[in-house]
């Protein structure tokens, strides 16, 4: 069951970011930032699904994320610094209705999440975490 949960969170993964890029090129910075977010919210879930953990909250997704990866050294703080960038910056851009994100920073954006994702994959590869269905292999 656990390798349908990181299949699945990872299929997530991957449409949030070609989502985030499709916004990108349509002026819809504020959702940008949101898909990119949640690009690596599931990449980060489809980890510790692979470890048999499942987290209904966000802020506990992220808190054992850290305790599990980023403190062991198995992937990289600066993937957990973008993350924890991105979670304030979607919260920003989607529940302050002053704050709108622009090209420069829905840019950013795209980068933190191409590179956690990037690294997430990574780990997946080198331990042998299937990330995706056998037919699309």
């Amino acid at each position: 069951m656990a390798d349908k949960v990181v299949v699945g969170h990872m299929k997530k993964a991957f449409a949030n970011l070609e989502s985030a890029h499709m916004l990108f090129k349509n002026g819809m910075y504020d959702n940008v930032v949101t898909s990119s977010y949640y690009a690596v919210f599931h990449g980060i879930s489809a980890l510790l699904a692979n470890k048999g953990m499942e987290f209904g909250k966000h802020k506990t997704v992220i808190g054992k994320f850290n305790e599990v990866f980023i403190h062991a050294g198995l992937i990289s703080s600066t993937s957990f610094r973008s993350l924890n960038s991105l979670f304030r910056r979607r919260m920003n851009s989607e529940y302050n209705p002053i704050i709108f994100e622009g090209e420069d920073g829905a840019n950013e954006a795209l980068y933190l999440a191409q590179d956690a994702l990037q690294e997430i994959l990574d780990y997946c590869n080198a331990n042998n975490i299937q990330t995706t269905d056998a037919e699309t292999k």
